[in-house]
């Protein structure tokens, strides 16, 4: 999902060997979603979230432990549709339609952040530390605990890494909880999957 020169400059950020022009790129990489000439339709939560640690949470997480299941009433922003079984949703997982829609609620957090809260960004930064101290041992755990194909691993990371960056910039009061709200399906042992209509009205996809 993130391209690799986008993942070759986050580990060079994580070692501290990054030059100067090297960090331009960077910021440059994961901000040009912000310079595209017309805004996509945003996202909007009805949920509020605090500020939280939410490493301890995420390791307590009973991962797609009931996935298949009749879905729970989560109270989301978004209605729920339910995917049919595993192959419905790896295949709604690995359409490149869900990967978009991932990619525009990222990115509506990086552009409330660069106009609302410019001089406290530096989201590349956060990114290497969720990476490393929260995102690996998840995966490590997953691999470990369950067999699951490498698009659904793609898939959680993306989210995971999504809702801590959220999670992270709560205390500049942005409005941007699409994978918050996400992480409240994972919750409860369900997967996220992909999106029926067209964003951001319709309905999330679950497993």
């Amino acid at each position: 999902m993130m391209g690799d020169r986008l993942a070759e400059l986050l580990a060079l950020g994580q070692k501290g060997t990054l030059t100067e022009d090297q960090a331009t790129e960077l910021a440059r990489l994961m901000n040009a979603p912000i310079f595209a000439e017309s805004a996509s339709p945003a996202f909007v939560s009805k949920r509020r979230f605090v500020t939280c640690d939410l490493a301890p949470r995420l390791s307590k997480i009973s991962w797609l432990s009931r996935c298949g299941e009749p879905l729970p009433d989560l109270g989301l922003s978004m209605s729920l549709v339910r995917a049919r079984d595993w192959a419905h949703a790896t295949a709604c997982l690995s359409d490149d339609a869900w990967g978009d829609i991932q990619l525009e609620a990222q990115n509506q957090l990086t552009e409330w952040l660069f106009t609302h809260a410019r001089t406290k960004y530096r989201g590349w930064n956060k990114l290497v530390d969720h990476k490393e101290k929260v995102l690996k041992p998840l995966l490590k755990k997953l691999k470990k605990e369950r067999r699951l194909g490498q698009v659904v691993l793609d898939s959680i990371s993306w989210d995971v890494l999504s809702a801590l960056m959220e999670s992270s910039y709560l205390p500049s009061r942005h409005p941007c909880f699409f994978f918050l709200e996400l992480l409240e399906v994972y919750a409860a042992g369900h997967l996220p999957c992909g999106w029926e209509g067209e964003w951001p009205r319709g309905g999330l996809i679950v497993f």
